[in-house]
This record gives C-alpha cells, sequence and structure tokens, in this order.
C-alpha cells in the first residue's frame, strides 16, 4: 500500500510523503499505539517508539495539476485540508504534474505514540514533520489490506 502524507511541518510549500506500507507494518505500529496508550495510562508517563528507517521518499509538489489532484483525491476543499490518502502502488506523481524527490534527508524515521504515528525527516536545514495516522486511521487502512 502506498500512503500520501501531507507534510505538516514545515507548511509553506506542498509536500507529501509516500509512505510504503503493507499489513505487517500496519498491525505492528496499531500494537505500538496500543502498548503507548497503556504505558500511559499505567505508568503515567508518555511512550514514544522512533524507528530509524524511514518508510519512503518526500516529494515536493511544484506544479498546480499535482497538488489538485491530491486534493480532488482526499475530497477536501484546500491543500491544508488534506490528511492522508491511499494510493496505487505504482503511481508516479510526476506523470501529473511537476515534482521534486528530496535526496537530500540525513535522516528518516517512523515516529509512533499513543495517539497515532507519523513520519519525520531531517536535511541539512529542515526538519520535516508529516500529518499523523491516528488510531482510528490505522485501523481503516487495516480493513482495505
Amino acid at each position: 500500500m502506498l500512503l500520501l502524507l501531507r507534510i505538516e511541518s514545515p507548511s509553506d510549500r506542498a509536500m507529501v510523503v509516500e509512505a510504503s506500507l503493507d499489513r505487517d507494518f500496519l498491525e505492528r505500529a496499531l500494537k505500538l499505539v496500543l502498548n503507548c496508550a497503556k504505558i500511559r495510562r499505567t505508568m503515567n508517563g508518555a511512550a514514544k517508539v522512533t524507528i530509524e528507517r524511514g518508510r519512503g521518499p518526500y516529494v515536493l509538489l511544484e506544479s498546480q495539476p499535482v497538488i489538485q489532484w491530491v486534493i480532488t483525491k482526499a475530497g477536501v476543499k484546500d491543500w491544508q485540508a488534506v490528511r492522508y490518502l491511499v494510493v496505487p502502488d505504482d503511481l508516479l506523481l510526476g506523470r501529473i504534474g511537476r515534482c521534486l524527490v528530496l535526496t537530500g534527508m540525513r535522516s528518516s524515521t517512523t515516529v509512533v505514540d499513543e495517539e497515532g504515528l507519523w513520519f519525520q525527516g531531517r536535511d541539512d536545514t529542515r526538519r520535516y514533520s508529516s500529518i499523523k495516522v491516528d488510531r482510528q486511521g490505522l485501523n481503516r487502512l487495516l480493513q482495505l489490506k
């Protein structure tokens, strides 16, 4: 499954992370979310798991046709309302319009806490953070697989 998640921070340009997820990953992520919630309840402290390997590239959407395609597929009215959407595994956003894959990432991680999971990447100048997929979103994604 290929999941496009809007980059929430920084929010000055239209960007997504193309997260490649399989059923096993989604099931384990949901278990981690539940475990983090249990730690919060039983130990009165926050738990967060950082997985050092990213799940896909960060893509800058440079053309309006690509941005509009993502907005339409997400079923929302503007870019800031886009959260995440499942797209075909063989989708190439560059065929829809101009995109730039950010290849200078120094690190790319998956982060899980009691609320859900999100993706972070870092280059020489910025830290990128995606929208969070919450527990209900993980359950919905598992139903699709």
